[in-house]
């Protein structure tokens, strides 16, 4: 356990000029704001764990702050990435992808529907605990909108620069259909490319290794389903929010993994070649292990695990089994307190000292 005597939390940076998170709104809001939208979103493509779980109630209790200093309606809107990989299957060395979406359990729900339950139960909780509405928009949603699809041939208008700028090493733009009998999905992107360029529409031409060649017309007011890697998405959803009415003001909030590095040349770059106003982007403090890293989802799906880390700190079920909503409210009180003083939002927390607030 740590000895909470020895926590420092240091000025540098934005803590020295904000005295909150509040603070970082006001420079957008005008007399025709009416509303404040914080985004956030999550591949369910398991039960929620610790990360997921901070970076939900960060965006809760800043929605709170936000309501309470502006008096404005707030709405946290969550989207489930239900398009992220379950299955993969290899063919002649090149690799297709099933989804979570496409992939179905017991009752012949969808696997994104299934653990989607325990959102929806952190969601319920921590609307309970704010007074803060949420709203889930889907991918199938999120990909229809048209402003999504005017900014997704804009990019393939431009694609030797957006390429360079996402995926220099295949120089292919990640943008993926479904095939029409199966769902499955070229991963690899060998036999899927953009064909027939305009300023209006563009075709993907794919391959399916059972069903054979397809191609799918993707123009501003299709509705057929494509899919965009994660570099796509992020910017995208900028693009989409530039669009947003003037009476709203949204704001992206992410885990610190999308701070840094990735914010300025996936999305700050991007949304500069598209001459497009940038959101407020804010990023929640990250959950370390011991070592400095991420405390990973992926390893504990993929059958790793930290000798030093109590499964239900990668397992919202256990969790919540383990220290009971009492234990809920206690980790969402803790986060309160990082979104009331900047010092203790703009850094991250080791899950010994997660497991020190908790146990205390």
């Amino acid at each position: 356990m740590l000895d909470k005597n020895e926590i420092y939390y240091s000025m540098g940076g934005l803590p020295q000029y904000f005295n909150s998170i509040s603070e970082m709104f006001k420079y957008k809001i005008t007399n025709d704001t009416k509303n404040i939208i914080l985004n956030t979103s999550s591949q369910p493509n398991s039960i929620p764990h610790l990360g997921t779980l901070t970076t939900l109630m960060s965006v809760f209790a800043i929605a709170e702050e936000l309501k309470r200093v502006y008096k404005l309606n707030v709405l946290v809107q969550f989207d489930e990435i239900e398009c992220s990989p379950k299955e993969f299957i290899e063919v002649e060395g090149h690799k297709y992808v099933k989804t979570i979406g496409d992939m179905f359990g017991e009752s012949n729900i969808s696997i994104s529907d299934i653990n989607m339950n325990y959102y929806y139960e952190i969601l319920n909780f921590l609307k309970q605990e704010s007074g803060i509405n949420y709203q889930v928009r889907t991918y199938q949603e999120f990909q229809e909108n048209k402003y999504i699809r005017e900014g997704l041939i804009k990019v393939v208008n431009d694609q030797e620069f957006f390429v360079h700028l996402f995926n220099p090493s295949d120089n292919k733009l990640h943008v993926r259909t479904k095939c029409p009998k199966c769902s499955v999905m070229d991963k690899d992107m060998h036999k899927t490319n953009i064909l027939e360029v305009s300023k209006k529409s563009f075709i993907v031409r794919s391959y399916c290794y059972e069903h054979g060649e397809y191609e799918t017309l993707i123009s501003k007011d299709s509705l057929n389903f494509i899919e965009m890697n994660t570099q796509l998405r992020d910017l995208l959803k900028g693009y989409l929010i530039a669009k947003d009415r003037k009476d709203t003001l949204t704001a992206m909030i992410d885990g610190g993994d999308w701070g840094g590095t990735w914010s300025m040349r996936i999305h700050a770059e991007g949304m500069n070649k598209l001459n497009m106003e940038l959101p407020i982007r804010l990023f929640t403090p990250l959950i370390l292990d011991r070592s400095g890293g991420k405390l990973s989802k992926s390893h504990y799906l993929n059958g790793k695990s930290y000798s030093y880390v109590n499964d239900y700190f990668n397992d919202y079920f256990k969790f919540k089994e383990h220290y009971c909503k009492k234990g809920l409210k206690k980790l969402y009180k803790e986060i309160k307190r990082w979104v009331n003083e900047p010092k203790k939002f703009f850094r991250n927390y080791s899950i010994d000292y997660i497991e020190t607030i908790m146990e205390e």
